[in-house]
């Protein structure tokens, strides 16, 4: 088959739990099927529709109904929305809905400076960010206040201008739903800051109860859970653990379980805010590896980014990506 001008096409799985038997179906019965792909990152087609309509239409003659697109604040930004309005209008051209993600990575790409300023002027939140395990600056926190507002009033400002266009829409229960999601790739980078180390100690406290067993499970001697420092890297060694090598793996899974939930929770916080407007509104989430796959590139996202099925509890229907090898030996993982 000759290969698609712009990347990505990929075989995907959709997983539902309101109708986990029945395929998802598109309002006009087709069930659902869809690719990546991105028509807004690089020459010639980020200056040329036809070259972008052309592949459209292959994609639509192929099969395909839906597109999965990348449409990211800092992506509006871009050319005041002029390169998300084009994906539309190119796709209603060729008979194709869109499903949006709308932040990259739980909002990663806010890094701080020109973005962080301009997202407090446009959308009045002041970004909090926090730090990686080595101290180095990292994404926005993800369960704060600030990041949650920005999350649904970017979605809420992107539906204001593409509800009515060809967004996906499915039959779900009897009804005719829209559907976006709220960030590509479950996905966070975790922070080593003291605001997020205090929830971590709470957490392992409703986990664990006393510090006893905590200490049995990890083959600890910690006298409180207050002392538990994730910044710790004889405790909490992630290299190693990603490699298989650590001596406490316990320690560094809780802490990604730790951030699976906060992923969930944000995100789930950010939908009942969206849904105020939208209550018929469907989200859906992506995990970007197979479950239980040891290949080195899935089990590094994983860890590194909490990346665990629990970060994905908040939406109603789940994408898996499929990565091919399961391992090493067997190949690459895409």
């Amino acid at each position: 088959m000759k290969a698609l001008s712009t990347l990505f096409l990929l075989g995907l799985v959709f997983v539902s739990r309101a109708a986990a038997a029945e395929p998802l179906r598109l309002t006009n019965g087709e069930p659902l099927t869809c690719s990546y792909f991105f028509p807004h990152w690089w020459e010639p087609w980020k200056s040329d529709d036809q070259a972008v309509l052309r592949d459209l239409q292959r994609l639509r003659e192929m099969g395909f109904n839906t597109l999965l697109v990348d449409h990211e604040w800092s992506q509006a930004i871009d050319g005041n929305w002029r390169w998300l309005g084009r994906t539309f209008d190119l796709a209603a051209r060729a008979n194709l809905q869109v499903v949006p993600w709308l932040s990259l990575k739980t909002w990663c790409d806010i890094h701080a400076g020109d973005r962080e300023r301009l997202a407090q002027q446009q959308f009045g939140v002041k970004l909090r960010y926090g730090l990686r395990q080595d101290g180095t600056p990292t994404a926005p926190l993800i369960y704060d206040d600030s990041v949650i507002q920005l999350g649904a009033k970017y979605a809420e400002a992107y539906l204001g201008r593409y509800l009515k266009r060809p967004l996906l829409r499915l039959r779900w229960n009897g009804k005719d739903r829209p559907v976006i999601s709220l960030g590509v790739e479950s996905a966070w980078d975790g922070s080593f800051d003291e605001g997020t180390n205090l929830l971590f100690a709470r957490w392992l406290r409703s986990r664990y109860r006393d510090i006893s067993s905590l200490n049995q499970a990890w083959g600890t001697h910690y006298a409180g859970f207050e002392e538990v420092d994730p910044r710790d890297k004889a405790v909490f060694d992630y290299g190693g653990h990603m490699k298989g090598q650590a001596k406490r793996a316990a320690p560094v899974e809780d802490h990604v379980a730790f951030r699976a939930q906060m992923i969930s929770d944000a995100q789930s916080r950010i939908g009942a805010l969206l849904r105020r407007k939208h209550p018929e509104m469907l989200l859906l989430a992506e995990v970007p590896y197979q479950y239980g796959s040891e290949h080195p590139d899935a089990r590094g996202y994983r860890i590194c980014f909490g990346a665990n099925p629990e970060s994905c509890d908040w939406a109603d229907i789940v994408l898996f990506r499929n990565t091919g090898p399961l391992n090493k030996e067997a190949g690459l993982s895409n």
